[in-house]
Parts: C-alpha cells; structure tokens; sequence
C-alpha cells in the first residue's frame, strides 16, 4: 500500500525491473480456480504474461512471434473453451506481424493464427465478444475498428472513422433493463489521440450509442485515452465511465453528460513547434496505459513512471486534493435571446469552480452566471430558486471568467447577442477543484 502527499492511497499489486505492461486483466483462472493478472508488454518484453498474485511471481509468460509492429498491447485470458479459436486458460493476443492468434497454455505453441481482411498498419486489439461468435479488432494506423467473425475473420462490420482507435472493454452486466451500465451500446472503444474520444458501439452494427466528448464537443476533453471500463449498475443513467489519459497521466470517472465526477488528476499537456511534451500527475502518476476493474471491486490502473517498469496499481482510496476541467459550450451559434448551455454545471462534491467565457465573434455577447442551492434541478422550465451570481459583456475575441468558492449545487450559465437579429459564436470552459 503506498500514499502520496494529496491523500490518493493505492496497492501496487505488479511491479518488477524491466517489465512494462501495457494492458491488465484480473481473472480467476479457470484452470486452478487462482486470482490472477494477465498482462501484455508490447515495448519491453514483447509478451504475454501471467502472473499469480497469491504467489508473487511470473508464472507464464510467452514472447509473441513476429517482427514488424510492437505488439501485444493487449493480452487476455479465455475463460472457457470456444469452438475453432481456443480452450478454457490459453492466452490470445496480437502479435507483432499483425496477426491475431490463440497461444497454447501448455506448449507456448501457436493453436490459431489468422489475419485482418485489409493491410494493417497495427493491429492493436483483439477482444472476444461475450457470446465467443467473434472478436472486435482495432488497427491504431489504419483507423479501422472491426467485428470480425471467428475462425474465419470475415467482417460483420468496418467503421474507418476513429481515429487511433485503442483498447476496447465489454460491457457487462446488461441482463436487467431496470438496472442497465450501458447507454446504448456493448463495448467502450478509446481512440488515442490529442484530444481523444471515448465511444459506446453497438454489437450489431459498430454504430456509436453515446460518446464522451458528444458531438457538440461539449464534455470532458481526454489526452490520449488508452482504455475506459463501464463502471456501476445504476438506474436514470446513472452509471459513471473510468477512463485513463496516457497524455496528462490522469484516471478520471465520467458521467452520462460527459462531465466528471471524481478524479485522480492528471497533468496538463503542453503542444509546442517541437511536438508534444507530456509531464507527470501531481500524485506521482505517469502515462496511465491501462485502468481497468479488479475481482474485488477497485479500479485498476497501469501506471509507466516507474524505474525501467510500470506499476499496476488498485485504487484504495481517493486523493482529498481533485482537479478536474470540461467543455461546456464549443463554438457554440447564439443569438439574441437568453440561452442556457447545457449541460448544467455541478457544484455539488467540489471546493472551487471555475467557467472562463470567450467570445469568438462578431457580435457582443452578455452573459450571466446563476447558482442552485437545492439537489434537484428540474430544467424544464425555469428553474425555482435560482440567484444571480455574475453578469458581464465580451466583445468579439474577450474572454472573462467567473469563480466561486464553496459552491451551489449546480450552476446554469446564459448567454446572449446584444444587437437584435445578430449572431455570435462563444465557447465556455469549466475547472473543478476540491480539496
């Protein structure tokens, strides 16, 4: 178990010199009924491994064959048998000639092997649909996210529109309408770029259901998303989505909107002449690779600022220090009347919020800032209660901003053109803080 000065407790459940997973799963072995970690280490060791908690070693491990990709980003376990790909235990990944392939538990010899019906670039991911029918691919360089049948890999369907698409997680659970973790769809599918995407695709046609930021670009803006998990059974769309920012090295819970709702804080990122510059969390926490759920019910994660390895970790507890930021509005049009952006912004949970307003053009804009103090905000209408907090003008190409210490429930920001028949655009900004 280990601490760091803002209150974030962790177990580091994997760490060893010279081993850098990238993917983690947690299992009970179906074939000695032991919790274990499956893990894939496409840049050190080039392998899959296998690693019993209980006795603190390596148990299995297995260097994939190939040469023209890094590979396996990801690796996991087949927890019973399926008919023409593998048998209950044996590991399938990708390995690093673009293939998909199933490796024997006992020999380490290679019982399925097959390839991606277009000319890959780098065939991240290979995951398992939960009725063993097919695997849902992703090929980082191409752009392509698949369902591809199994034995065969025949395409159900090709979606060539995410870009760096990454990791994929399934999501479980869906047997209660009542009490349903998915908003529409069945896998969360990251794609890895600067701002990035977390995208919910439906089994049926790889169409996407719900996606963080939304279209509108409003929402919570992740850095290189690797991974994200489904996380709750909760009615109303209430369930939250973990997702892990490689870029900022940050884990940050998620919800139906888009905005978040707790955080383990990653860094900023800085774009400049010469590239990208990553930089380290302020809870000692580095290129988050991987989060993912554990057997007991914390969220996992794969952290790479480790000494020449990466520690895979589960949350224990919470920082007590938070930071946390998301769009509100995105070159948004308006016009003259009065008009709230939406989502509305929640106070309740945080020490400070923060809403900076630009103003892009042509036309002046007004804007005011009102605060909720009741839970419940009913936006069907005008709200009950509402208590003016701030009010200000911007003229094309200003920017103001509104703070407030110790926070309403909830926050509704409105805004306006000042001339009649005239329209502006105007984007707006949240940062959340407690702690």
């Amino acid at each position: 178990m280990a601490m760091c000065s803002t209150g974030l407790r962790h177990e580091v459940l994997f760490c060893l010199r010279g081993y850098t997973p990238h993917f983690v799963e947690h299992v009970i072995d179906p074939r000695d009924g032991r919790a274990k970690l499956v893990m894939a280490d496409p840049h050190t060791r080039r392998s899959a491994m296998i690693y019993d908690l209980a006795s603190g070693r390596v148990e299995w491990e297995a260097e994939v064959p190939g040469s023209s990709v890094p590979n396996p980003h990801t690796a996991r376990m087949l927890l019973s048998d399926v008919e023409n790909f593998g048998s209950a235990g044996d590991i399938y990944c990708c390995d690093r000639d673009n293939c998909i392939i199933v490796i024997d538990r006992e020999t380490k010899g290679i019982k399925f092997k097959g390839k991606v019906p277009w000319r890959p670039g780098l065939i991240h991911e290979a995951c398992l649909t939960p009725d063993g029918s097919a695997l849902i691919v992703t090929d980082y360089l191409e752009n392509r996210l698949a369902k591809l049948a199994i034995p065969s890999l025949e395409p159900e369907w090709i979606r060539r529109d995410l870009e760096r698409p990454s990791k994929v997680s399934v999501i479980e659970g869906m047997v209660d309408p009542w009490h349903n973790p998915s908003f529409g769809g069945h896998y969360i599918v990251c794609s890895n770029a600067i701002p990035g995407s977390v995208n919910e695709v439906r089994d049926e046609d790889g169409t996407i259901a719900w996606s963080c930021p939304r279209a509108d670009r409003t929402g919570f803006w992740p850095l290189a998303p690797h991974s994200a998990f489904r996380l709750g059974r909760l009615e109303c769309r209430g369930n939250l989505t973990v997702v892990g920012s490689e870029a900022g090295g940050g884990i940050y819970a998620l919800d139906y909107f888009g905005r978040p709702v707790w955080a383990v804080s990653g860094s900023s990122v800085l774009r400049a002449e010469e590239g990208l510059y990553y930089s380290a969390s302020p809870h000692g926490i580095g290129e988050v690779t991987h989060v993912f759920p554990t057997l007991d019910g914390r969220v996992g994660f794969c952290s790479w600022l480790g000494f020449n390895c990466a520690f895979v970790m589960a949350i224990e507890q919470l920082p007590s220090e938070q930071e946390a930021r998301f769009v509100l509005a995105y070159e948004k049009r308006i016009e003259n009347s009065w008009t709230y952006l939406d989502p509305p912004v929640r106070g309740e949970g945080w020490d400070e919020v923060l809403i900076v307003l630009e103003n892009l053009g042509p036309e002046e804009v007004a804007w005011r800032v009102e605060g909720m103090a009741m839970g419940l905000l009913d936006i069907r209408g005008v709200p009950r209660g509402a208590v003016k907090l701030g009010e200000g003008r911007l003229r094309a190409g200003e920017a103001d901003a509104f703070y407030s210490r110790r926070p309403y429930a909830w926050y509704r920001v409105a805004v306006r053109t000042l001339r009649q028949k005239a329209e502006a655009m105007l984007s707006a900004f949240v940062s959340l803080r407690k702690g």
